[in-house]
């Protein structure tokens, strides 16, 4: 009656949404596997969570990030489980899916299965949850507190240790690194398929953040700066042309 939703999605790409749902634990009889009967429960599982749209024999590999993880949630909700364990659940989802996700939550709570969500993103336990309980370094530091009325503070207090007053240092104002060394220049970078025509430069002493969905190219865009993917452009570092 436990199962688990890891942050890390374990299905498999290659095999069908009911396939998935039903693995390890396939509907059949006499060792035959009874596809349509799986079909069949899968889109009654679907839904159950408000997602019809999602084709039992579409390939997962084919969903976006949020329609595997409400196939993950189906999967779990394949074996009656009376509670579910969401590990990071948002962590690869866009705001409006992340809204969807909560509605579907709400939806099983009502239908009497128990949830354990865990985050860091404290605005989201305050949304979605009833009771926080507080890790800090593997031990439980404190049970019980009410989601919608602790303070951030106070749970930010508990899992670190001290008050954090502020966060970051103070922002420099704009501008404040021009005329400061180029460490990176990055010009026109492609890769067919995954990104195309990026340009950047990065000055001594600034951060710079590269933002965007799962799927949306920020990590190929790193992997062909280092040189593990091999893409067109030109990748400039303190002045010498990388190969």
């Amino acid at each position: 009656g436990i199962a688990t939703i890891y942050q890390e999605l374990d299905l498999v790409d290659g095999l069908s949404v009911a396939e998935n749902i039903y693995l390890g634990h396939e509907r059949a009889r006499l060792g035959f596997s009874r596809r349509g009967e799986a079909e069949r429960a899968a889109a009654e599982l679907l839904g159950r969570l408000g997602h019809g749209e999602i084709r039992p024999r579409v390939e997962v590999g084919r969903l976006s990030p949020a329609h595997k993880q409400i196939v993950s949630m189906a999967r779990a909700l394949s074996h009656s489980a009376r509670l579910i364990i969401m590990d990071e659940p948002s962590a690869a989802l866009a705001h409006d899916e992340v809204d969807n996700l909560f509605r579907v939550i709400r939806d099983l709570t009502a239908q009497g299965v128990a949830v354990i969500y865990i985050s860091h993103r404290l605005e989201e336990i305050r949304q979605i949850g009833d009771r926080v309980t507080v890790l800090k370094d593997g031990a439980t530091v404190a049970v019980g507190l009410p989601a919608k009325d602790t303070p951030t503070q106070q749970i930010v207090a508990l899992m670190t240790g001290r008050n954090v007053e502020y966060v970051f240092p103070p922002r420099p104002e704009v501008g404040a690194h021009e005329g400061r060394d180029e460490v990176l220049r990055v010009e026109h970078l492609s890769l067919p398929g995954r990104f195309a025509d990026v340009s950047f430069s990065i000055r001594a002493g600034e951060i710079v953040g590269l933002a965007g969905l799962v799927g949306s190219g920020r990590s190929e865009i790193v992997e062909a700066i280092y040189g593990a993917r091999r893409a067109t452009g030109r990748v400039v570092l303190d002045g010498q042309v990388v190969r």
